[in-house]
């Protein structure tokens, strides 16, 4: 932990440390936006959209191959 003033400023970590962590972090923010996408469905089933469309804004937004 680096300090500035006595306080905790920065950490250092190892490369592979931060790339796990941020993939960590990735996988809770996903996680966390299913949550919300489902609990609005719950809500308001009417939000759903066909497959189709779906995997088209998937492809569109460069999330999978089309």
């Amino acid at each position: 932990v680096i300090q500035r003033y006595s306080k905790p400023t920065a950490v250092l970590i190892s490369y592979e440390d931060y790339l796990a962590v941020k993939e960590e972090l990735e996988e809770i923010r996903d996680a966390r936006q299913v949550n919300e996408i489902y609990e609005e469905w719950n809500q308001d089933p009417s939000t759903a959209i066909p497959w189709k469309e779906a995997k088209a804004q998937m492809v569109a937004d460069g999330l999978i191959d089309g």
